[in-house]
């Protein structure tokens, strides 16, 4: 049967539920679930934010709210359906539920359902370098959420435990010397206003990825006060994100990737199309990445480019005109100045 995951946001009530009659709201679901052919399994509460997850096998999302109405009439503000490996990437042996049903960490406390989303990218300058000879190595709690040719997405239960996995990857690399990388972390809920379990957090995370230059490493500010201390925020190499600079990177780049590989590109159009004049996004951009925006669609354009031709299934002609290059000699001259490697030499390393 289907897993769902719903969320009770407290801002939705006159009154913000206790814990206490979260609790009785949970037996009352108990009561009548079989009735509706739903079983709950557990549920997280994070009072701070004044949310509740819950987690459940049911037929369909109505019969989880039909639950909710008549138990207790509580009725959750939005309702997920897990995908494929969403329960072991993020949920699975993380924790413990007590007699109530509710998720405790190992200090016996409310687990907040936060999870630290790492999202890592490593470019060597050899081809052929095996990403995972080196992630293997470090015996962490790392769950895998996505892999893809350069790229690992990676789940951690906490900031600690990130930034373990963060510095020893980071250590590792800078001993082997093996080409370059660049690190996202965001942390977030599992229910958002995303269809995705962790959806809003996995999509900042790969937004700091991009955003970071090589050998960075970009936070948002959740992650960083969910660590009680745990980033080293006068390390060069670690940028920390605020709220309000995350709600702009979000805008930004939602917007540009969905224009960038055309060949028409226009930045004047991206200023606009994110309700900026051209010079005020240039300076906000700089001001948070120390990147221009020239620079951001080059770098993204032949970082594609590069994990296209590794996948080997077309030319470089094809591969130029697919990120966004009108001429794919420039394409070639700008890739080799970046990666010191022609493009034709990655793709027989891809093959």
């Amino acid at each position: 049967m289907p897993l769902f995951m719903d969320l009770h946001d407290a801002s939705d009530y006159d009154v913000k539920p206790t814990v206490e009659e979260i609790k009785k709201n949970h037996i009352a679901d108990l009561s009548v679930q079989a009735k509706h052919g739903v079983k709950f399994i557990q549920y997280w509460i994070n009072e701070d934010a004044g949310m509740v997850f819950c987690l459940m096998e049911a037929p369909n999302k109505e019969a989880c709210s039909a639950v909710h109405q008549e138990a207790h009439g509580a009725m959750p503000c939005k309702i997920i359906e897990l995908k494929g490996g969403d329960y072991s990437a993020f949920i699975e042996n993380a924790g413990h539920v007590n007699t109530y049903d509710i998720v405790e960490d190992e200090d016996g406390k409310l687990d907040k359902a936060y999870r630290i989303i790492v999202t890592v990218d490593i470019l060597s300058r050899l081809p052929g370098h095996a990403m995972d000879n080196i992630l293997n190595q470090f015996s962490s709690d790392a769950r895998i959420v996505e892999i893809s040719n350069n790229r690992r997405v990676l789940s951690f239960v906490s900031t600690q435990s990130a930034i373990e996995f963060v510095e020893g990857l980071k250590n590792q690399l800078q001993k082997s010397e093996e080409g370059e990388w660049r690190i996202g972390i965001a942390a977030g809920s599992p229910v958002t206003n995303e269809d995705v379990l962790y959806g809003e957090a996995i999509a900042l995370s790969e937004i700091l990825n991009e955003m970071a230059g090589t050998k960075q490493v970009f936070v948002n500010s959740l992650a960083i006060s969910l660590g009680a201390g745990a980033f080293d925020k006068q390390n060069p190499s670690i940028r920390i994100i605020s709220k309000k600079d995350e709600s702009f990177a979000r805008n930004f780049y939602q917007n540009l990737k969905s224009t960038i590989f055309n060949t028409d590109f226009n930045i004047d159009v991206l200023s606009h199309s994110i309700g900026m004049s051209r010079s005020a996004m240039y300076r906000r951009i700089v001001s948070i990445t120390g990147t221009s925006p020239n620079e951001i669609v080059q770098e993204m354009r032949l970082r594609k480019g590069y994990n296209l031709l590794l996948e080997g299934e077309s030319n470089v002609t094809q591969v130029a005109y697919e990120v966004g290059y009108s001429n794919p000699s420039y394409f070639t001259k700008k890739f080799q100045e970046r990666f010191h490697l022609s493009p034709m030499r990655v793709r027989k390393a891809g093959e």
